[in-house]
This record gives structure tokens, C-alpha cells and sequence, in this order.
């Protein structure tokens, strides 16, 4: 069984090397634009702290859950979507659009599954 674990933990690792590598853009359909999901994005980075204030006065805020945002959609201009993932909730991530003057514009949901966008949860169950 331990032999087992081993190797399989191997195959996770060489996937995730091979698929790490790919070049390929992750590109996320908004209202029919597109938009690449990064993690870099230095005129984002500063907008992160505005996304999570703006989680943290939401009904589905949960204060013993911890959240961070280390992944961006960006365009060719300087708009960007602050990615915000939630410990403990794998399926899906918050969006939050967050402009230049840190105004939130715009706020959804991303499924992991297909990363297809959904109306912003009103409620802890939605997540």
C-alpha cells in the first residue's frame, strides 16, 4: 500500500511539473469578453486588500475561514477581477472587480469546474 502511495504521489508530481510547463493562456469568458487568469498581475496586486474588505461585509462571509487572493483576470487595460479563494471551499472562488481608485465594480463566483462564471452567492450555502 505504501508502495502504492509512493507512486502515485510521484505521477501527481511529473503532471504537475508537465502541466506547470505548458504555455498555454487560461482565458475566462465575462459577460462575452475575454479575460486571462494570471498570477501575476502587479496592478492588481494592490487591489486585493479592497476585494477582501468587500468579501468580509457579505452575508456569506465566515470569519474563521481563511481567504486569500493570489490569482488575477486581466485584460489589455487596466481593469482586473481580484481571484478570492476561501479555505476550506475547493470548487468554487469569489470574483471581485476592483477598479484603479479601489472601487468594487462588479462581484461573481468562478466554478473550478470548466471555470465558468456565476451570479455572486447571496447566501453561505451558495458557496
Amino acid at each position: 500500500m505504501k508502495r502504492v502511495l509512493i507512486l502515485v504521489y510521484l505521477l501527481v508530481a511529473v503532471l504537475s511539473v508537465y502541466a506547470s510547463a505548458q504555455s498555454t493562456k487560461v482565458i475566462v469568458d465575462i459577460d462575452s469578453n475575454p479575460w486571462e487568469l494570471t498570477r501575476r498581475a502587479d496592478h492588481c496586486s494592490d487591489r486585493v486588500a479592497t476585494a477582501v474588505q468587500h468579501y468580509q461585509t457579505a452575508p456569506i462571509y465566515h470569519p474563521t475561514r481563511r481567504v486569500y487572493g493570489d490569482r488575477f483576470l486581466i485584460n489589455s487595460g487596466s481593469d482586473c477581477w481580484i481571484e478570492l479563494s476561501i479555505e476550506g471551499v475547493d470548487d468554487v472562488s469569489l470574483l471581485i472587480r476592483v477598479s484603479e481608485d479601489r472601487m468594487v465594480l462588479d462581484q461573481r463566483s468562478l466554478s473550478s469546474w470548466g471555470l465558468k462564471v456565476y451570479p455572486y452567492p447571496s447566501e453561505p450555502n451558495g458557496l
